[in-house]
Protein backbone atom coordinates (compact mmCIF):
# COMPACT_ATOMS: atom_id res chain seq x y z
CA UNK A 1 0.00 0.00 0.00
CA UNK A 2 1.62 3.17 -0.86
CA UNK A 3 0.93 7.02 0.57
CA UNK A 4 2.47 9.02 -2.60
CA UNK A 5 -0.07 8.46 -5.20
CA UNK A 6 -3.79 7.26 -5.52
CA UNK A 7 -4.65 4.13 -5.70
CA UNK A 8 -7.94 1.80 -6.27
CA UNK A 9 -8.06 0.04 -3.30
CA UNK A 10 -11.17 -3.07 -2.63
CA UNK A 11 -13.22 -2.85 0.91
CA UNK A 12 -10.78 -4.95 1.88
CA UNK A 13 -8.22 -2.97 1.87
CA UNK A 14 -9.54 -0.04 3.08
CA UNK A 15 -11.38 -1.28 6.15
CA UNK A 16 -7.32 -2.51 6.92
CA UNK A 17 -5.92 0.65 6.42
CA UNK A 18 -8.78 2.37 8.47
CA UNK A 19 -7.76 0.00 11.41
CA UNK A 20 -4.20 0.42 11.00
CA UNK A 21 -4.80 4.65 11.80
CA UNK A 22 -6.40 3.14 14.72
CA UNK A 23 -10.13 3.44 13.03
CA UNK A 24 -11.98 6.72 13.17
CA UNK A 25 -10.95 9.09 15.45
CA UNK A 26 -12.83 8.37 18.94
CA UNK A 27 -13.67 12.17 18.97
CA UNK A 28 -15.18 12.11 15.37
CA UNK A 29 -17.37 9.32 16.28
CA UNK A 30 -18.80 10.89 19.70
CA UNK A 31 -19.68 13.30 17.80
CA UNK A 32 -21.74 11.40 15.20
CA UNK A 33 -23.51 9.58 17.69
CA UNK A 34 -27.25 9.97 17.64
CA UNK A 35 -27.72 8.48 20.90
CA UNK A 36 -27.95 10.48 23.94
CA UNK A 37 -25.91 9.58 27.25
CA UNK A 38 -24.94 5.90 25.46
CA UNK A 39 -23.03 4.74 28.59
CA UNK A 40 -25.44 5.76 31.38
CA UNK A 41 -23.60 8.20 33.58
CA UNK A 42 -26.57 10.94 33.27
CA UNK A 43 -29.00 10.34 35.69
CA UNK A 44 -30.67 13.55 36.90
CA UNK A 45 -34.41 11.13 37.87
CA UNK A 46 -33.47 8.76 40.31
CA UNK A 47 -29.69 8.89 40.69
CA UNK A 48 -28.46 5.21 41.38
CA UNK A 49 -31.48 4.50 43.30
CA UNK A 50 -33.36 1.26 42.69
CA UNK A 51 -37.21 2.04 41.70
CA UNK A 52 -39.71 -0.78 41.54
CA UNK A 53 -41.29 -0.81 37.64
CA UNK A 54 -44.36 -1.10 37.09
CA UNK A 55 -46.10 -3.64 34.24
CA UNK A 56 -46.62 -1.87 31.03
CA UNK A 57 -45.32 1.35 32.01
CA UNK A 58 -41.46 2.14 31.04
CA UNK A 59 -39.55 4.48 33.07
CA UNK A 60 -36.55 6.36 32.26
CA UNK A 61 -33.81 4.93 34.84
CA UNK A 62 -31.11 7.44 33.79
CA UNK A 63 -31.79 10.42 31.07
CA UNK A 64 -32.61 8.99 27.98
CA UNK A 65 -32.27 5.57 28.53
CA UNK A 66 -35.89 3.59 29.52
CA UNK A 67 -36.21 0.22 31.34
CA UNK A 68 -39.98 -1.63 30.84
CA UNK A 69 -41.56 -4.71 30.84
CA UNK A 70 -45.27 -6.15 30.55
CA UNK A 71 -46.82 -9.26 32.06
CA UNK A 72 -49.98 -10.17 31.58
CA UNK A 73 -50.38 -12.42 34.72
CA UNK A 74 -49.05 -9.30 36.81
CA UNK A 75 -47.07 -11.40 39.39
CA UNK A 76 -43.53 -10.40 37.80
CA UNK A 77 -41.45 -8.07 40.08
CA UNK A 78 -38.83 -5.90 38.04
CA UNK A 79 -36.64 -3.30 39.70
CA UNK A 80 -34.42 -1.21 37.18
CA UNK A 81 -31.46 1.11 38.44
CA UNK A 82 -28.31 2.78 37.38
CA UNK A 83 -25.32 0.58 37.60
CA UNK A 84 -21.97 2.69 39.58
CA UNK A 85 -19.40 0.78 37.09
CA UNK A 86 -19.29 -1.01 33.81
CA UNK A 87 -16.44 -2.55 32.28
CA UNK A 88 -13.22 -1.14 31.45
CA UNK A 89 -13.71 2.74 30.28
CA UNK A 90 -17.05 3.00 31.45
CA UNK A 91 -18.29 4.19 35.26
CA UNK A 92 -22.03 3.75 34.74
CA UNK A 93 -24.85 1.52 32.88
CA UNK A 94 -28.40 0.58 33.36
CA UNK A 95 -29.31 -2.62 34.92
CA UNK A 96 -33.12 -4.62 34.78
CA UNK A 97 -33.44 -7.02 37.66
CA UNK A 98 -35.99 -9.96 38.48
CA UNK A 99 -36.69 -8.25 42.28
CA UNK A 100 -38.97 -11.00 43.01
CA UNK A 101 -41.57 -13.32 41.69
CA UNK A 102 -39.90 -14.31 38.27
CA UNK A 103 -41.36 -13.70 34.66
CA UNK A 104 -41.93 -17.26 34.66
CA UNK A 105 -43.35 -18.71 31.04
CA UNK A 106 -43.96 -15.93 29.18
CA UNK A 107 -47.32 -15.31 27.82
CA UNK A 108 -47.85 -14.18 23.87
CA UNK A 109 -48.18 -10.68 24.67
CA UNK A 110 -45.21 -10.61 27.67
CA UNK A 111 -41.75 -8.54 26.85
CA UNK A 112 -38.90 -7.28 29.05
CA UNK A 113 -36.18 -4.61 27.19
CA UNK A 114 -33.60 -1.43 28.21
CA UNK A 115 -34.78 1.20 25.03
CA UNK A 116 -33.09 4.00 23.58
CA UNK A 117 -35.54 6.48 22.02
CA UNK A 118 -33.77 9.34 19.57
CA UNK A 119 -35.51 12.85 18.66
CA UNK A 120 -35.95 13.01 14.98
CA UNK A 121 -33.22 15.76 14.67
CA UNK A 122 -30.82 13.86 15.95
CA UNK A 123 -31.71 10.96 13.13
CA UNK A 124 -32.43 12.79 9.78
CA UNK A 125 -28.64 12.71 8.96
CA UNK A 126 -29.22 8.59 8.15
CA UNK A 127 -32.49 9.90 5.37
CA UNK A 128 -34.39 6.86 6.60
CA UNK A 129 -37.36 9.20 5.95
CA UNK A 130 -36.78 9.38 2.07
CA UNK A 131 -37.60 6.35 -0.51
CA UNK A 132 -34.86 4.46 -1.16
CA UNK A 133 -32.68 5.12 1.95
CA UNK A 134 -29.09 3.63 1.32
CA UNK A 135 -27.30 4.32 4.78
CA UNK A 136 -27.35 1.51 7.71
CA UNK A 137 -27.15 2.22 11.07
CA UNK A 138 -24.21 0.64 13.34
CA UNK A 139 -24.95 -0.36 16.67
CA UNK A 140 -22.26 -0.60 19.52
CA UNK A 141 -23.05 -1.63 23.27
CA UNK A 142 -21.96 -3.60 25.67
CA UNK A 143 -24.31 -6.51 27.66
CA UNK A 144 -24.10 -8.11 30.62
CA UNK A 145 -26.31 -11.05 32.89
CA UNK A 146 -25.66 -13.88 35.23
CA UNK A 147 -27.40 -15.67 32.71
CA UNK A 148 -26.31 -17.04 29.25
CA UNK A 149 -28.64 -16.54 26.65
CA UNK A 150 -30.02 -15.04 23.36
CA UNK A 151 -30.98 -11.35 23.49
CA UNK A 152 -32.51 -9.10 20.66
CA UNK A 153 -31.53 -5.91 19.24
CA UNK A 154 -34.51 -4.03 17.90
CA UNK A 155 -35.30 -1.00 16.23
CA UNK A 156 -38.66 0.57 15.89
CA UNK A 157 -40.01 4.43 14.09
CA UNK A 158 -41.74 6.78 16.30
CA UNK A 159 -45.11 5.12 15.08
CA UNK A 160 -44.02 1.34 16.05
CA UNK A 161 -45.32 0.21 12.83
CA UNK A 162 -41.67 -0.52 11.25
CA UNK A 163 -39.44 -3.02 13.19
CA UNK A 164 -35.83 -4.67 12.63
CA UNK A 165 -35.15 -7.25 15.02
CA UNK A 166 -31.12 -9.44 15.25
CA UNK A 167 -30.58 -12.23 17.85
CA UNK A 168 -27.56 -11.91 20.12
CA UNK A 169 -26.44 -14.90 21.24
CA UNK A 170 -24.53 -14.32 24.95
CA UNK A 171 -22.31 -17.35 26.13
CA UNK A 172 -20.30 -15.70 28.37
CA UNK A 173 -22.12 -15.16 31.52
CA UNK A 174 -21.32 -12.77 34.46
CA UNK A 175 -19.15 -10.80 31.94
CA UNK A 176 -19.26 -7.93 29.95
CA UNK A 177 -19.64 -8.94 26.50
CA UNK A 178 -18.79 -6.01 23.20
CA UNK A 179 -21.81 -6.22 20.88
CA UNK A 180 -21.46 -4.46 17.22
CA UNK A 181 -24.11 -4.97 14.57
CA UNK A 182 -24.88 -3.05 11.36
CA UNK A 183 -29.07 -2.66 11.14
CA UNK A 184 -29.42 -2.22 7.00
CA UNK A 185 -31.49 1.13 6.01
CA UNK A 186 -35.44 0.48 5.89
CA UNK A 187 -37.32 0.05 2.94
CA UNK A 188 -39.79 2.21 3.75
CA UNK A 189 -41.64 3.84 6.42
CA UNK A 190 -42.59 7.18 8.81
CA UNK A 191 -38.88 8.29 10.23
CA UNK A 192 -39.51 11.30 12.26
CA UNK A 193 -37.12 14.40 11.52
CA UNK A 194 -38.63 16.76 14.03
CA UNK A 195 -38.91 17.17 18.16
CA UNK A 196 -40.45 13.58 18.15
CA UNK A 197 -39.13 10.11 18.64
CA UNK A 198 -37.59 8.74 15.38
CA UNK A 199 -35.84 5.72 15.96
CA UNK A 200 -36.64 3.43 19.46
CA UNK A 201 -33.75 1.33 20.08
CA UNK A 202 -33.67 -1.83 22.59
CA UNK A 203 -32.37 -4.81 23.85
CA UNK A 204 -35.55 -7.31 24.72
CA UNK A 205 -34.26 -9.62 26.98
CA UNK A 206 -37.74 -11.35 26.65
CA UNK A 207 -40.02 -11.28 24.01
CA UNK A 208 -43.96 -13.22 23.98
CA UNK A 209 -44.91 -14.81 20.11
CA UNK A 210 -47.43 -12.05 19.50
CA UNK A 211 -43.85 -9.27 19.16
CA UNK A 212 -41.42 -11.77 16.98
CA UNK A 213 -40.45 -11.26 13.70
CA UNK A 214 -37.95 -12.67 11.78
CA UNK A 215 -34.12 -12.54 12.28
CA UNK A 216 -32.50 -9.62 10.73
CA UNK A 217 -35.10 -8.51 8.26
CA UNK A 218 -37.54 -5.36 8.05
CA UNK A 219 -41.28 -5.88 8.78
CA UNK A 220 -44.52 -3.59 8.94
CA UNK A 221 -45.62 -3.92 12.30
CA UNK A 222 -44.83 -3.57 15.93
CA UNK A 223 -42.13 -6.37 16.89
CA UNK A 224 -39.44 -6.26 19.42
CA UNK A 225 -37.17 -9.66 19.02
CA UNK A 226 -36.98 -12.82 17.15
CA UNK A 227 -38.17 -16.21 18.21
CA UNK A 228 -34.31 -17.06 19.20
CA UNK A 229 -35.30 -14.92 22.23
CA UNK A 230 -34.86 -16.55 25.52
CA UNK A 231 -35.81 -15.49 29.05
CA UNK A 232 -33.37 -14.16 31.23
CA UNK A 233 -35.91 -13.56 33.88
CA UNK A 234 -36.69 -16.90 34.47
CA UNK A 235 -35.78 -16.88 38.10
CA UNK A 236 -35.24 -14.08 40.65
CA UNK A 237 -32.65 -12.29 41.31
CA UNK A 238 -32.06 -12.56 36.90
CA UNK A 239 -30.45 -9.33 35.43
CA UNK A 240 -29.52 -7.68 32.47
CA UNK A 241 -27.27 -4.79 32.36
CA UNK A 242 -26.41 -2.58 29.29
CA UNK A 243 -23.92 0.18 28.84
CA UNK A 244 -21.79 1.96 26.14
CA UNK A 245 -24.69 2.43 23.56
CA UNK A 246 -23.43 4.24 20.58
CA UNK A 247 -25.87 4.51 17.02
CA UNK A 248 -23.72 5.83 14.33
CA UNK A 249 -24.89 6.50 10.85
CA UNK A 250 -23.40 4.54 8.36
CA UNK A 251 -21.47 1.08 8.15
CA UNK A 252 -18.11 1.73 10.19
CA UNK A 253 -18.35 1.74 13.68
CA UNK A 254 -15.72 0.93 16.76
CA UNK A 255 -14.12 -2.97 16.14
CA UNK A 256 -13.52 -3.21 19.97
CA UNK A 257 -14.66 -1.89 24.06
CA UNK A 258 -11.10 -0.12 23.07
CA UNK A 259 -12.59 1.99 20.56
CA UNK A 260 -16.26 2.27 22.03
CA UNK A 261 -15.02 3.77 25.50
CA UNK A 262 -12.67 6.45 23.47
CA UNK A 263 -15.83 7.18 21.41
CA UNK A 264 -18.51 7.90 24.26
CA UNK A 265 -18.78 12.24 24.96
CA UNK A 266 -17.77 13.20 28.07
CA UNK A 267 -20.46 13.57 31.08
CA UNK A 268 -20.69 17.33 30.61
CA UNK A 269 -21.65 17.12 27.09
CA UNK A 270 -24.24 14.65 27.60
CA UNK A 271 -25.28 16.34 30.63
CA UNK A 272 -25.79 19.24 28.63
CA UNK A 273 -27.89 17.04 25.93
CA UNK A 274 -29.59 15.62 28.19
CA UNK A 275 -30.99 18.73 29.68
CA UNK A 276 -32.75 19.33 26.64
CA UNK A 277 -35.55 16.29 27.53
CA UNK A 278 -35.01 17.07 31.22
CA UNK A 279 -34.34 20.02 33.72
CA UNK A 280 -34.73 20.34 37.56
CA UNK A 281 -33.53 23.02 40.10
CA UNK A 282 -32.22 20.50 42.80
CA UNK A 283 -28.97 19.53 42.73
CA UNK A 284 -27.55 16.96 40.64
CA UNK A 285 -27.59 14.45 42.92
CA UNK A 286 -30.82 15.01 44.87
CA UNK A 287 -33.55 13.03 43.58
CA UNK A 288 -36.57 15.41 43.45
CA UNK A 289 -39.06 15.27 46.25
CA UNK A 290 -40.79 17.53 48.73
CA UNK A 291 -38.62 19.07 51.46
CA UNK A 292 -34.98 18.45 50.76
CA UNK A 293 -34.05 21.89 51.15
CA UNK A 294 -33.73 25.20 49.48
CA UNK A 295 -31.21 25.84 46.78
CA UNK A 296 -30.04 29.13 44.76
CA UNK A 297 -32.05 27.94 41.76
CA UNK A 298 -35.24 27.52 44.35
CA UNK A 299 -35.04 30.66 45.64
CA UNK A 300 -37.40 33.96 43.89
CA UNK A 301 -38.39 37.40 45.59
CA UNK A 302 -42.24 37.65 46.15
CA UNK A 303 -43.48 39.84 43.55
CA UNK A 304 -47.00 40.78 45.66
CA UNK A 305 -47.82 41.83 49.26
CA UNK A 306 -49.36 40.54 52.12
CA UNK A 307 -52.59 37.51 50.94
CA UNK A 308 -52.18 38.63 47.35
CA UNK A 309 -52.04 36.58 44.17
CA UNK A 310 -49.35 37.52 41.27
CA UNK A 311 -47.60 35.74 38.57
CA UNK A 312 -43.92 36.06 40.39
CA UNK A 313 -40.59 35.80 37.92
CA UNK A 314 -39.67 34.04 35.16
CA UNK A 315 -37.66 30.30 35.51
CA UNK A 316 -35.44 30.39 32.88
CA UNK A 317 -34.00 26.81 31.64
CA UNK A 318 -30.43 26.08 30.69
CA UNK A 319 -31.26 24.74 27.75
CA UNK A 320 -34.30 24.76 25.06
CA UNK A 321 -36.37 21.86 25.48
CA UNK A 322 -37.35 19.77 22.96
CA UNK A 323 -41.31 20.48 23.60
CA UNK A 324 -43.18 22.32 25.95
CA UNK A 325 -42.37 20.23 29.46
CA UNK A 326 -44.39 19.19 32.04
CA UNK A 327 -43.73 21.26 35.38
CA UNK A 328 -44.03 19.91 38.26
CA UNK A 329 -43.08 21.99 41.94
CA UNK A 330 -41.89 20.70 44.51
CA UNK A 331 -42.09 22.46 48.36
CA UNK A 332 -38.40 22.77 49.66
CA UNK A 333 -39.76 22.43 53.57
CA UNK A 334 -42.81 20.61 53.64
CA UNK A 335 -44.51 17.55 51.79
CA UNK A 336 -46.74 19.42 49.20
CA UNK A 337 -46.17 21.55 45.89
CA UNK A 338 -46.67 25.23 47.15
CA UNK A 339 -44.16 27.86 47.40
CA UNK A 340 -42.51 28.51 50.82
CA UNK A 341 -41.79 32.35 51.25
CA UNK A 342 -38.32 31.85 53.79
CA UNK A 343 -38.51 35.26 55.51
CA UNK A 344 -41.86 34.85 57.43
CA UNK A 345 -41.13 30.40 57.38
CA UNK A 346 -44.83 30.37 56.12
CA UNK A 347 -46.28 28.32 52.86
CA UNK A 348 -48.23 30.42 50.30
CA UNK A 349 -51.94 29.81 50.50
CA UNK A 350 -51.73 28.51 46.40
CA UNK A 351 -49.00 27.87 44.13
CA UNK A 352 -50.03 26.72 40.48
CA UNK A 353 -48.22 26.95 36.83
CA UNK A 354 -49.36 30.34 35.08
CA UNK A 355 -47.59 29.58 32.00
CA UNK A 356 -44.27 27.36 30.01
CA UNK A 357 -42.66 27.19 26.94
CA UNK A 358 -39.31 25.51 25.81
CA UNK A 359 -37.13 28.28 27.15
CA UNK A 360 -39.07 28.88 30.57
CA UNK A 361 -41.94 28.77 32.95
CA UNK A 362 -43.96 31.15 35.13
CA UNK A 363 -45.59 29.97 38.58
CA UNK A 364 -48.52 32.47 40.50
CA UNK A 365 -50.33 31.89 43.82
CA UNK A 366 -51.31 33.38 46.66
CA UNK A 367 -48.67 34.68 48.91
CA UNK A 368 -49.06 33.68 52.46
CA UNK A 369 -50.98 36.95 54.81
CA UNK A 370 -48.04 37.74 56.82
CA UNK A 371 -45.93 38.55 54.24
CA UNK A 372 -44.45 41.58 52.29
CA UNK A 373 -43.73 42.23 48.75
CA UNK A 374 -39.80 41.12 48.19
CA UNK A 375 -39.74 39.01 50.59
CA UNK A 376 -37.10 35.57 49.79
CA UNK A 377 -39.08 32.82 48.88
CA UNK A 378 -38.35 29.19 47.34
CA UNK A 379 -39.90 26.57 45.15
CA UNK A 380 -38.01 23.05 43.72
CA UNK A 381 -39.35 22.28 40.07
CA UNK A 382 -38.92 19.63 37.24
CA UNK A 383 -39.02 19.88 33.58
CA UNK A 384 -40.28 16.97 31.70
CA UNK A 385 -39.69 17.05 27.86
CA UNK A 386 -38.72 13.72 27.45
CA UNK A 387 -39.59 11.34 24.19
Amino acid sequence: MRFDAVQALTGAQLLQARQNICAAPGDAMSYSGIQVNGSGEVSQRLGATPVTLVSGTPRYIVDSIRAGYFHAANTAIMSAQQLGAGPPGFSAGIQLTSAGAPMSAPGAGDNASLSVPVEGYRCQRLGWNTAGATQPLTACFFFYSNVAGTFSLNVRNGANDRSYSKSCAYSNAANWTFYKVTIPPPPSGNWATGFNTSIDFRITAVCGTTYQQPDGAWANGNFLGTPATTNFFAASGNFCAATGFALLPGSDGPKDWQSLAACQRSFVNEFHLCQRYYEKSFQYLTVPAQGTGFTSNSLFLQAGGAGTQSVQPTFFFKASKRAIPTITLFNPQNGNALARNVSRASDWAATALNSADVDCFQIYGTSPGSSAIFDTCGIHWTAEAGL
